[in-house]
C-alpha cells in the first residue's frame, strides 16, 4: 500500500490537493484532445474493472459510480460505496497509475450506499495519486478495521 496522509477533513484533503495542483491541459489540436478523452474513458473503464473484480457476480452500480464527464487535468473521479471500500480496492486503483496513467490521480468519495439519500450518504473522501494517498480521518479508521 502506498502511503498514506492521513488529514482530519475533506476541508484538509482539499488544502493538500491544492499544494499538489493538478495541471491544466490546453490542447494544441482537437486531436489532442480526442485522444485525451479516450485516455480518461480508459481509466474509467479500468477502475469499474478493477472494483468489480474485487466483488464478483455484484452488480457494478451496487459498488460505484463513474460520471463520464471530464477536465483536462488527469484526474477521475469516482464514488465508490461503502460496501466496495476496503484495502484491495484502494490498492487496485493505485496500481492503475502506472504506464499511460503514471501522472494522473484518482479522487474517490465514498458513500454508505449509492442510492440517494436526503440526510447525506458520503463517508469520506481519498485522492490516490502517484506516490501517495491523502484520506480522510474516518476512511483510514475504515481501512485500518478492515485489512
Amino acid at each position: 500500500m502506498l502511503p498514506l496522509r492521513v488529514v482530519p477533513s475533506v476541508t484538509h484533503l482539499e488544502i493538500e490537493l491544492m499544494r499538489q495542483p493538478a495541471e491544466e491541459l490546453v490542447f494544441e489540436t482537437h486531436e489532442l484532445e480526442q485522444q485525451y478523452e479516450r485516455s480518461d474513458l480508459s481509466l474509467a473503464v479500468h477502475i469499474e474493472a478493477e472494483v468489480c473484480a474485487q466483488f464478483p457476480g455484484t452488480p457494478s452500480d451496487e459498488l460505484l459510480f463513474s460520471s463520464f464527464d471530464w477536465w483536462p487535468n488527469k484526474s477521475r473521479s469516482v464514488v465508490l460505496s461503502e460496501r466496495a471500500f476496503c484495502t484491495r480496492v484502494v490498492e487496485r486503483l493505485a496500481s492503475l497509475l502506472r504506464g499511460e496513467f503514471a501522472d494522473w490521480r484518482i479522487h474517490v468519495s465514498v458513500c454508505k450506499a449509492l442510492e440517494p439519500d436526503p440526510d447525506g450518504c458520503e463517508v469520506g473522501s481519498l485522492c490516490i495519486l502517484p506516490g501517495q494517498i491523502i484520506i480522510e480521518n474516518s476512511l483510514s479508521a475504515l481501512l485500518t478495521s478492515a485489512a
